[in-house]
């Protein structure tokens, strides 16, 4: 936090000289997401006069929320795991999502292919130098809105996130020696991951009356059975890296089944055809072979999708009586959109039985 101080008094020294006749001022720090994080706390932060209403600036501060997943995960996973969450290790792991976060900003905020927030200063976590993590960002609540999980994107929007993600992708298969190369390691996936996949998924279903009890056991069984584990096999997406896991995550959890099977009959072929334009040439893979690293990602992305409606019932626990409704229809919805998620997932670990081994 001492890097985070001597940036904010150098900041105040620069600004000292337009301050000295103004009246007294202070600040204000709102919880955006009234304790409810997933794996941050992102705070409004408003710099006021004493004498006006309105503030005279306004940022992001965002630190990691160790206390919000522990309590997020005891709910939605029961007592019986409460010393794998409370574990440093696991958590340690957990929190690397913001030092991730860092690193990205770090390397790709600078970039016009790309828009992203402007960030003034990061901290990474790292108990071991006592640094709890944080990012100091722009505000963009004036000239944005931010679009939550319940609501579907719609097929124009997607397409213009698309068209940035292809913007972006054609930026990175241009650089052959970047300094960003490995950077974000811990953000693949590991070949034994879709075993610990299946073991979440699990813990969700049996914490949630069997929602996907079908699904799940169908899914299960396409990997596993009593003697042997099955493993990912990532040939083609191991070729194409991380933009099929990038359409994947994007289509996958915010997206209403309906829109994304929609989406899916010409997205890969739209999405081939901006990046060719965005690299001034075609690239090494076609629409054919983009498709196929997506259904691969699909498969995992289903993860994220299905933890959605559990985390939307811990957040119904301490809900009004007059909010709980709402609450119940937004479970009903995200449960649709997992359920035929996975229905899909299981149709493409069919359709690419070649591509899974055998490990005795």
């Amino acid at each position: 936090m001492d890097g985070f101080v001597k940036f904010c008094m150098n900041t105040i020294e620069s600004l000292k000289k337009n301050w000295i006749r103004r009246p007294k001022r202070f600040i204000e720090a709102v919880d955006l997401q009234k304790d409810v994080g997933f794996a941050a706390k992102v705070f409004k932060t408003s710099l006021f006069i004493q004498s006006s209403e309105k503030p005279f600036y306004t940022c992001i501060i965002k630190v990691p929320n160790k206390e919000g997943y522990e309590k997020l995960m005891a709910n939605m996973q029961g007592a019986e795991n409460q010393g794998k969450q409370n574990d440093d290790s696991y958590m340690d792991e957990h929190l690397g999502i913001h030092n991730n976060e860092c690193n990205f900003y770090e390397h790709f905020r600078n970039l016009s292919e790309f828009p992203v927030p402007k960030v003034f200063y990061s901290e990474k976590y790292d108990p071991a130098n006592k640094q709890n993590g944080m990012i100091f960002m722009e505000d963009l609540s004036e000239v944005a809105k931010a679009q939550g999980f319940v609501q579907s994107l719609k097929i124009d929007q997607v397409k213009k996130l698309v068209d940035i993600l292809a913007s972006f992708h054609a930026y990175q298969l241009s650089q052959s020696n970047a300094e960003w190369h490995g950077v974000l390691k811990k953000s693949q996936t590991e070949s034994d991951a879709h075993q610990e996949i299946i073991k979440s998924i699990q813990n969700v279903e049996a914490n949630n009356n069997s929602l996907y009890a079908k699904q799940i056991g169908e899914l299960e069984n396409t990997f596993f059975n009593q003697k042997s584990m099955v493993y990912f096999v990532e040939g083609i997406c191991k070729e194409l890296g991380s933009p099929a896991v990038d359409l994947a995550r994007l289509l996958v959890t915010s997206v209403d089944a309906e829109v994304r099977r929609e989406l899916e009959t010409f997205i890969f072929e739209y999405y081939i055809e901006k990046l060719t334009e965005a690299m001034k040439k075609p690239p090494e893979f076609d629409a054919g072979k983009f498709k196929t690293a997506y259904e691969f990602a699909f498969i995992n992305q289903c993860t994220a999708v299905m933890m959605l409606p559990p985390y939307f019932q811990v957040l119904s626990q301490d809900a009004s009586d007059e909010r709980k409704p709402v609450y119940e229809a937004q479970i009903a919805k995200l449960e649709v959109r997992a359920r035929l998620a996975i229905e899909d997932a299981i149709k493409i670990a069919k359709k690419h039985k070649e591509h899974w081994a055998i490990k005795l």
